[in-house]
């Protein structure tokens, strides 16, 4: 056989996959669409124009997911009349404007991902005979089916990468890298990785069998000697901590909560991936996993009696009395059923973010409200004098309740203070950028404190970083006279002693490259550096340049520069844009 059928004969499979699951296939090509317009136009961050095709590009993953759970269903029109309309809702409750809660954004997308992946790994089972095996049989090759698909694209954009490159260079093409990369990856990990992922699943999971090449080869090696080998490092960590309590009497910490939730899920995992052997054992290692959980709830107990609940927190303990129930049910229940135990996991998740008055969110703003308004009672003349600790704990419940965007409840703790905020935010100052938490504190009479100047978050410099950001009290940017407003979006590349920074040009096709290594290095060289925790008025912070292509301003709220390596890491910064061609 030619190469040429066999490459035609692939691609027919590709284009038969994409028929066969139609409405997913239709979402991937949505979601390259959008994908690459956004690449292309290079809109404004926060634009009407990218808040759309963000959202497009969302709510077309989503609906990917979704549309192909239902064609594993019984009753696939139905679902999949379904998965349409949940995918329009989704969509229509995305955010439209450029003030929402950035983490409730994120968290409920990858909720309702792994909500759909649960799902995809159940609904082929529903009203089926239990059969673990067969689900292990199906969760393997949709595991298999990722990899795989993954590796190969891998594989397509390196060497087309490479190709590409390779006439760009040799026809002296003007094309920047980053462009036709982006492209790439679009075309290659968006439409082929996913039409080759449904091209691999098997069609029928109710009646699949073990694929014995794989597992004997890849699977048992991972049960055997990785996730078992993981699962025993827990356990003796965690027994040897055990005793440390017993012998100094002492409460456990925080970090034996991420040790035993990280511990129950590897025993879980091991326990699946162990189902193709009749071990006696096996129930062993539930037991273990029951008994070391029981650290998680006194540890979690503990944090929850003294900071209160936050979404963290809840989704921990969500998470764990899951794995108990997971677990109690695996023994006492001689029949259990993989695919309940993850059914009940998406049922858990959609109640952490939907659910009414007890989703993680709401949760965690009852307890900041109730934080906010008892420190506002008892404190009712602030300023800069007050006692550091009530400052802190006052500035870090305004940050939790408006990260979260419950306007209600900040009105409700501080009257008419957020809707003061929106009026001169919209009217007065349109042209300036203002910073809530800021805003509010100075209303209340003192000066905002953020988590590092509370000592929190402080390990990551302790030791080799010079901490730097601004004393400007009311985070307001000027912007008359510039086109353009991105946050945190800075990459400063270092090399030697140079520092430089690249940024797009308006027709996105090359760079304007400006240096800033004298910039930088006054702080390195400044005295008060000793500290490693140095403030600077906004004039220090602030950078301008020019050159034929653009204005720039760059106003750096806060970065933290390495003495050992040299690098400037988590840069916190405003840049303004003023094209000039």
């Amino acid at each position: 056989m030619s190469l040429n059928t066999i490459i035609l004969n692939f691609f027919k499979k590709l284009l038969g996959s994409a028929l066969e699951y139609k409405f997913s296939s239709f979402f991937i090509f949505l979601f390259s669409i959008a994908s690459i317009i956004l690449v292309d136009k290079n809109f404004y961050y926060g634009s009407k124009e990218y808040i759309y095709l963000i959202n497009i590009i969302y709510a077309s993953s989503v609906g990917f997911l979704l549309t192909l759970v239902a064609y594993f269903s019984k009753k696939k029109k139905t679902l999949l009349a379904v998965s349409l309309f949940l995918t329009g809702l989704y969509f229509y409750y995305l955010p439209f404007n450029k003030d929402y809660s950035i983490v409730i954004f994120f968290t409920n997308y990858l909720c309702i991902i792994a909500i759909c992946i649960s799902l995809l790994l159940y609904i082929p089972f529903h009203n089926e005979q239990r059969d673990n095996q067969r689900f292990l049989n199906w969760a393997i090759n949709i595991i298999e089916s990722i990899v795989i698909s993954s590796i190969f694209g891998i594989i397509l954009f390196v060497s087309l990468y490479i190709a590409i490159t390779s006439i760009v260079i040799l026809f002296d093409l003007r094309i920047e890298k980053f462009i036709y990369a982006q492209y790439l990856a679009i075309i290659v990990f968006g439409v082929f990785c996913t039409h080759y992922f449904l091209l691999s699943l098997n069609k029928n999971p109710q009646a699949s069998e073990l694929n014995l090449t794989f597992y004997n080869k890849i699977g048992n090696f991972f049960s055997k000697y990785i996730l078992t080998t993981i699962v025993g490092i827990y356990s003796l960590i965690l027994l040897g901590y055990i005793i440390k309590i017993l012998f100094l009497q002492e409460w456990p910490n925080g970090v034996v909560v991420w040790l035993s939730l990280t511990f129950a899920i590897f025993s879980l995992l091991t326990y699946i991936f162990w189902t193709p052997y009749e071990n006696r054992y096996k129930k062993l290692l539930v037991f273990v996993a029951l008994i070391q959980l029981s650290l998680l709830f006194v540890a979690i107990y503990m944090r929850i009696t003294q900071y209160g609940w936050s979404t963290n927190r809840y989704m921990i303990v969500l998470i764990a009395i899951w794995l108990v129930g997971a677990f109690v049910y695996i023994l006492i229940y001689k029949k259990y059923r993989y695919d309940y135990i993850f059914l009940t996991f998406a049922l858990m998740l959609f109640i952490s973010q939907y659910g009414y008055k007890i989703n993680s969110y709401y949760v965690n703003d009852i307890a900041q409200l109730n934080r906010l308004t008892q420190l506002l009672s008892q404190n009712s003349e602030l300023s800069n004098k007050t006692d550091k600790t009530i400052r802190c704990n006052i500035s870090s419940a305004i940050d939790s309740l408006y990260t979260y965007r419950n306007i209600e409840f900040l009105n409700q703790a501080m009257p008419n203070i957020y809707d003061n905020y929106k009026s001169i935010k919209d009217k007065e100052y349109s042209n300036r950028y203002y910073n809530f938490p800021n805003y509010a504190t100075e209303k209340l009479g003192f000066k905002y404190l953020s988590n590092w100047e509370c000592g929190k978050n402080q390990t990551a410099y302790q030791n080799d970083n010079i901490y730097i950001y601004s004393n400007n009290t009311t985070d307001i940017i000027d912007v008359s006279g510039y086109d353009v407003m991105n946050r945190n979006a800075l990459t400063i590349f270092h090399e030697n002693i140079k520092y430089t920074i690249k940024i797009p040009t308006k027709d996105n096709l090359s760079f304007s490259e400006f240096d800033i290594s004298d910039f930088i290095n006054k702080f390195k060289k400044s005295d008060t550096n000793e500290s490693k925790n140095v403030k600077y008025n906004e004039n220090d912070m602030t950078f301008i340049a020019q050159d034929k292509n653009m204005k720039i301003k760059l106003f750096f709220y806060s970065m933290s520069i390495s003495e050992l390596s040299g690098d400037v890491v988590y840069p916190s910064t405003y840049i303004l844009i003023k094209y000039l061609k």
